[in-house]
């Protein structure tokens, strides 16, 4: 049997480079094509309002950054997934090392985490390239997590915990929020994420809706409470320059100068129309590389990309920290305020695909949020006890024993118990990962996120019984008090 499965697994793995191969080569000749059209002829608008042909020429500015969107847990359990953002950032690394000005853009504090953590040779190479603004952190969010099922705590603790990564490692916060891949966004989310530090938030996710098609690709999102947040939905790849308004011929343009607009899905067409100039917004961001299962560009589209920068250097310039709020920050006062939410209709089922996933991070999140206040208040009236390592040992449990996890760690001196907390809130906050908590994963990764909800129940009844106990203190003190004035 064992020799069957040996042979099994060499043929898949051969199969999974055959495919991989393929897929290159197909990517390869689309990308010859393609670029031998776009060269010749430039894409084309629609002339549906008389705006005409553009030729590629016509960009005034595009961003250039090599990308990769990399899905933690999916069609792959977690084990797996760390495997790939190593391989997405080794290189993301090595093309930097090679070419001059390659750079490279990545979300999720989470990945760069992993990487401290099981591969510390690499992380130093991506602190170096960090401080010498070849490799961009962007996406505050701890991961790029679903925003609808989650609670307002829950998206509040995935920006705490991503910025103060990001502070604590590299010297700064981002200040572009990036979820790819989310399915839709919240109402709320405007509020939140201005508050904790973002300028700009962006998505390429919404083009995939069938029904509830996005009448603009940029918005002063506004929020319940009045905040508003500039906002773009993003091409990636060569789609951004092929098809620049071509299958959405309208999302690009500008309103008319010191015309607003206030823009919602009930906005009938004709306010738009009225509303549009002829003018297009002809500067964006080009982000490209190979996504999903990570790896980033591959050498042939770092060529194409390197071609067109050396034909128009003024035009297409490489990515640094900054760069894009300030690419899009003149055209703000154009741009329709978008007052809903964002709405993704064409994964709808995941609102209730494995719904004990739902239950289980409900559940959590009620939990540690009624844990924190409860010890807080203990804290307050110094009953709660500071060596917490020492409590737990005394009620029969090893602490760094029950705390093994790829997602987060209690690997240090000094244990308090805000970092139990925090370790907690960690392993909630990566299981709310777009692809774990919607459901569209494979079975296996609910089989991780089974053991990850056992370890969070296991440390909340610990930590429940270490909380009554200090209470029974200051009830035995009052009775001690009211006994002695008789």
């Amino acid at each position: 049997m064992s020799e069957i499965s040996k042979l099994d697994n060499k043929i898949l793995r051969s199969l999974f480079k055959f495919t991989r191969l393929t897929h290159i080569l197909d990517e390869l000749l689309y990308f010859i094509l393609k670029a031998v059209e776009f060269y010749a002829n430039g894409p084309y608008i629609k002339g549906r309002y008389g705006l005409g042909r553009i030729k590629w020429t016509s960009f005034k500015r595009l961003i250039l950054t090599g990308q990769s969107h990399l899905d933690a847990a999916w069609r792959w359990r977690t084990r797996q997934g760390i495997l790939k953002a190593r391989a997405t950032f080794k290189k993301a690394l090595d093309h930097i090392d090679d070419l001059k000005y390659f750079t490279f853009t990545q979300t999720s504090p989470c990945y760069f985490y992993w990487m401290k953590r099981f591969f510390p040779n690499i992380y130093e190479r991506i602190k170096n390239a960090v401080k010498n603004n070849r490799l961009i952190p962007i996406g505050g969010c701890w991961i790029e997590c679903d925003t609808n099922i989650p609670n307002g705590e829950s998206i509040i603790r995935q920006r705490l915990y991503g910025q103060r990564f990001y502070l604590k490692e590299f010297g700064f916060i981002s200040d572009v929020e990036f979820l790819q891949d989310s399915f839709g966004f919240n109402y709320n989310l405007p509020q939140i994420f201005k508050k904790s530090g973002v300028k700009l938030f962006g998505t390429g996710k919404l083009f995939w809706n069938k029904t509830e098609k996005i009448p603009i690709g940029m918005a002063m999102w506004e929020g319940p409470d009045g905040t508003r947040l500039p906002m773009v939905h993003v091409h990636f790849g060569y789609f951004l320059l092929l098809n620049y308004n071509r299958n959405y011929p309208n999302i690009y343009r500008l309103g008319k100068v010191g015309k607003t607009l206030i823009a919602s899905y009930k906005t009938p067409m004709e306010e738009y129309k009225s509303w549009w100039s002829n003018d297009l917004m002809l500067e964006n961001i080009f982000g490209y590389g190979l996504g999903d299962g990570g790896h980033g560009p591959i050498e042939l589209e770092i060529l194409v990309v390197e071609f067109l920068r050396m034909l128009r250097p003024k035009k297409f310039i490489h990515n640094k920290r900054g760069y894009i709020y300030y690419l899009y920050k003149k055209y703000f006062n154009r741009w329709a305020i978008w007052n809903d939410e964002w709405y993704l209709d064409c994964h709808r089922g995941t609102y209730t695909s494995v719904s004990k996933v739902k239950k289980g991070n409900r559940d959590c999140e009620n939990i540690l949020e009624y844990l924190e206040k409860y010890i807080t208040i203990l804290n307050i009236l110094r009953l709660f006890p500071k060596n917490i390592e020492l409590v737990f040992e005394k009620l029969g449990y090893k602490i760094r024993e029950i705390s093994k996890n790829l997602v987060a760690d209690l690997n240090k001196s000094n244990l308090n118990i805000k970092d139990i907390l925090e370790f907690l809130w960690k392993i909630v906050l990566y299981n709310q990962f777009h692809d774990i908590l919607p459901g569209s994963s494979i079975p296996e990764v609910y089989i991780d996120y089974e053991k990850d909800l056992n370890q969070i129940k296991l440390f909340a009844k610990i930590l429940k019984d270490i909380c009554y106990c200090s209470s029974l203190k200051l009830t035995f003190s009052f009775f001690k008090s009211l006994m002695s004035r008789f």
